[in-house]
């Protein structure tokens, strides 16, 4: 085990986007769970079997392994699918992906004008965009909306497992981005430990599953009201 301390709090994505590069470019591939998830006993037999088969497939820019909604296993007939969306809870990716992401976000004013690309962004949910906005607006301090948004945007995708391999303990109000669910699905499946991983030479991207996945990220005119009092209230606390 190797910590290596900050000297000072640097916030969530400056923290999370030099810690793994300074890892990835070491190792050349890289296991990323935040410090609120459990992890099923054969979590890291599953990604680094997937990370090891998919590793020259370039369609692919990471490998998830939490998946948010139970149906994934009673629609797809294989172990894994293929979408737009990422996951931070338990994730896996490579080194030329991740140092091929733009974190500047260099093309947000065009995105911002372009129909074509906010709509695109929304193909792996809703929410995308919005989230995108508040980043470059200043309002969340998030890597991962932006890591989403990069590969989104060059078509690219996220392998998932149709049974969570993680569960978030922060869920009860304890963690700091999570807020308090009252009732929550995500957790790791009981059976995990005797499920046949079948991990396929090449995944087909099912746009039908992809927009399946993608509707369990929604932002409707609540979220919208709900996000405008909170940004009118970040405003007011830094004019303060």
């Amino acid at each position: 085990v190797i910590v290596t301390e900050a000297e000072t709090n640097i916030g969530c994505a400056d923290s999370i986007i030099s810690g793994i590069t300074k890892v990835i470019n070491e190792h050349g591939k890289a296991i990323i769970i935040e410090d609120d998830i459990l992890t099923a006993p054969n979590f890291l037999e599953f990604m680094n079997e997937a990370l090891n088969r998919y590793e020259n497939d370039k369609r692919i820019y990471c490998v998830s392994g939490f998946v948010p909604n139970e149906r994934m296993a009673e629609i797809c007939k294989d172990f894994l699918f293929l979408a737009y969306r990422n996951s931070s809870w338990g994730w896996g990716t490579w080194k030329d992906r991740w140092n091929d992401v733009d974190w500047d976000m260099l093309q947000w004013e065009k995105i911002k004008k372009d129909r074509k690309l906010w709509k695109k962004l929304q193909l792996g949910g809703q929410d995308a965009p919005y989230l995108l906005k508040l980043q470059m607006e200043g309002f969340i301090d998030s890597w991962a909306i932006r890591f989403y948004a990069d590969n989104a945007l060059k078509d690219k995708y996220t392998v998932f497992p149709t049974k969570t391999f993680v569960e978030n303990i922060g869920l009860d109000g304890s963690g700091t981005h999570c807020g308090n669910v009252k009732k929550s699905n995500f957790v790791v499946s009981e059976d995990l430990s005797s499920v046949d991983f079948n991990f396929p030479k090449k995944l087909d991207f099912d746009n039908r599953i992809n927009n399946l996945l993608a509707s369990n990220y929604k932002y409707g005119l609540k979220d919208i009201l709900r996000r405008k009092i909170k940004n009118w209230l970040i405003i007011l606390r830094r004019k303060a």
